[in-house]
C-alpha cells in the first residue's frame, strides 16, 4: 500500500508486516532463498505436528498421522504459494508444541518461553492467530491435579507482551495507529455484508453442492466426513470411560482450536475487521488452520481403534487418503493442472502484447498487469500514487519519460477495480490538459493507448 503516515511517502505492507520481516532475513543469505521459504516453512510445521502427536501417541502412530497431514491437498497447494498462511502455520505449530509439551511433559519454563517466541512471531505474520491458543490453555488448566505456577506463566505472558509491544509501536510508526487497519470503520461496516457462515447457508450448503469442482470444498468436504466420524468416536469413548486424561485434553484441544478459527472466519468477527472485502477462496487458507488439525484429530482416533486386521486396515486408510489428495491436487479445479493450464495462457497474453509494443525499451503504464510485463519491458505501477493526484502525478512522469525519448504506453483496465478506482477516460482527460496525445490500440485481448506530446 502507499504509505502516507510516514514523512517520506513510500511503499510498504497493507498489514501483518511480519512475512515481509521473515522474506527480509532469509534474503540476507540469498535473494533465490525467498522462493524456498513457504516449502521450508511447511516442513517445519509438518515436524511440530510430528512432536506434537509423539507427546501423546507413538511414533509410528505419529508418522501415521504426520503423512496424512503432508498430504492434504490445500496444505501441499499453499505450500508452494506466496502467502503468509504457511509462515503463519510453522511457527504456530512450534508454539502449541512447547505448550503441549510444558501442559503434558516438561514443567521447565524454558518450553512456556519457547512457546511465547513461536506465538509471538505467528502473531507478527498474522495477528488473530495467538486466539487459537486459548483452547489448549483453558482445556489443560481443567481439573488440575497440581496447582497452576503463576510465576511461570507471568514470565511467558511478558515475552509475549514484549511481542505486541512491539508490534503495536511499529504498526504506530508506519499506519498512524496500533492496528494497520482502521478496526472502527472495520466494525461499522459488519451489518453490510454476509459472512462465510451465512453465504453457505444461503447457497444450500455449497460445500455439498453435487456440482462442486473447486479443490478445496472437494477436499474439505471428505475431510468434514472424516472429522464427524472421528468426533463420534471420541465422545463415545470418553463417555464409556470419562476419563480427562492429558490425551482426551488434547483431542479436546484440537476441538477447541478447530471450532474457535472456524468461528472467527465464519462469522462477523473477521469479516467485519476486514471491511468485507474478502473473497470467497480465501478462506481456505484462513482456515488451514482447521483443515490440518481435522485430518489429524481424525488420524489419531483412528489410530487408538482395537480391532481386527487394523494395521492392513490402517495401510489401506492412508493409501486411499492420499492418493485422493494427489488426484485433487493434480486434477481438480485450481490443481497442478488448471494452474499450468493458466499459465499457458498468461505466456500467451505476455506474448501478444510484446507483438503488440516491439520497443525494448518502452515503458507500459498499469495497475494490474506488471506481473505480465516485467523482466522483459519496464513496468510503471502508477496505482501506488495516491488517488487524490494519481492522475496528475501519472502525467507528470509520463512527460518526463517522453523528453528523455522513452516510448509510453498505458494499458486500459477498468475491469481491475479492485486495484484502483479511477476510469482509463479521466486519465485519458488529464494527459490532454497536460498537452500529451493518445492513439488507441486494440490488439488480440489488449486494448492500450501510445502516449506521445500533441502536436503543435
Amino acid at each position: 500500500m502507499y504509505n502516507h503516515h510516514l514523512p517520506k511517502k513510500c511503499l510498504t505492507p497493507g498489514a501483518m508486516w511480519g512475512y515481509i520481516l521473515v522474506l527480509g532475513l532469509f534474503k540476507i543469505s540469498t535473494k533465490f532463498i525467498i522462493f524456498l521459504i513457504n516449502p521450508l516453512f511447511s516442513l517445519i510445521g509438518l515436524v511440530f505436528i510430528f512432536k506434537i502427536c509423539s507427546l501423546f501417541i507413538s511414533k509410528k502412530e505419529a508418522i501415521f498421522t504426520t503423512i496424512g497431514v503432508g498430504f492434504i491437498s490445500s496444505f501441499f497447494t499453499y505450500s508452494v504459494v506466496a502467502y503468509n498462511n504457511i509462515v503463519a502455520i510453522g511457527f504456530f505449530f512450534g508454539g502449541l508444541y512447547y505448550l503441549l509439551k510444558y501442559y503434558s511433559k516438561d514443567k521447565s519454563i524454558k518450553n512456556l518461553i519457547l512457546f511465547s517466541l513461536f506465538a509471538g512471531f505467528a502473531t507478527l505474520v498474522r495477528y488473530p492467530i495467538f486466539l487459537f491458543y486459548l483452547p489448549p490453555i483453558i482445556i489443560f488448566n481443567l481439573k488440575k491435579q497440581d496447582k497452576i505456577n503463576i510465576k511461570n506463566h507471568l514470565i511467558c505472558l511478558f515475552v509475549f507482551i514484549l511481542f505486541i509491544l512491539m508490534l503495536f509501536s511499529i504498526n504506530k510508526h508506519l499506519y498512524g495507529g496500533v492496528f494497520s487497519f482502521d478496526l472502527k470503520e472495520g466494525f461499522s461496516l459488519v451489518e453490510h455484508h454476509d459472512t462465510l457462515l451465512e453465504t453457505s447457508f444461503k447457497e444450500k450448503l455449497i460445500i455439498l453442492n453435487n456440482n462442486i469442482h473447486d479443490i478445496f470444498l472437494k477436499s474439505f468436504l471428505f475431510i468434514s466426513i472424516l472429522f464427524m466420524v472421528s468426533i463420534f468416536i471420541l465422545i463415545k469413548n470418553f463417555i464409556r470411560k470419562m476419563k480427562f486424561s492429558n490425551k482426551n485434553k488434547f483431542y479436546f484441544s484440537l476441538l477447541g482450536i478447530i471450532i474457535l478459527n472456524i468461528l472467527f472466519y465464519g462469522t462477523r468477527i473477521h469479516s467485519g475487521y476486514l471491511n468485507g472485502s474478502v473473497s470467497f477462496g480465501s478462506y481456505y487458507r484462513y482456515m488451514l488452520i482447521s483443515f490440518i488439525l481435522m485430518v489429524m484429530f481424525s488420524f489419531l482416533i483412528i489410530n487408538q481403534l482395537n480391532f481386527k486386521s487394523k494395521k492392513f486396515f490402517l495401510i489401506l486408510f492412508i493409501t486411499f487418503f492420499i492418493i485422493s489428495q494427489i488426484i485433487l491436487i493434480y486434477n481438480a479445479s485450481g490443481g497442478i493442472k488448471a494452474y499450468t493450464s493458466s499459465i499457458s495462457g498468461f505466456e500467451l497474453k505476455r506474448q501478444k502484447l510484446f507483438e503488440a509494443i516491439p520497443e525494448n525499451n518502452s515503458i507500459i503504464f498499469t495497475k494490474y498487469s506488471d506481473k505480465l510485463i516485467f523482466p522483459e519491458k519496464i513496468s510503471a505501477i502508477y496505482s501506488a500514487i495516491p488517488e487524490e493526484n494519481q492522475t496528475y502525478e501519472t502525467a507528470k512522469i509520463i512527460k518526463k519519460l517522453l523528453t528523455k525519448g522513452y516510448p509510453v504506453y498505458f494499458l486500459e483496465e477498468d475491469w481491475a477495480e479492485r486495484y484502483g478506482k479511477i476510469s482509463s477516460k479521466e486519465f485519458l482527460y488529464e494527459f490532454k490538459e497536460n498537452n500529451l496525445s493518445y492513439k488507441e490500440i486494440k490488439y488480440w485481448k489488449w486494448h492500450f493507448y501510445k502516449i506521445n506530446f500533441q502536436k503543435d
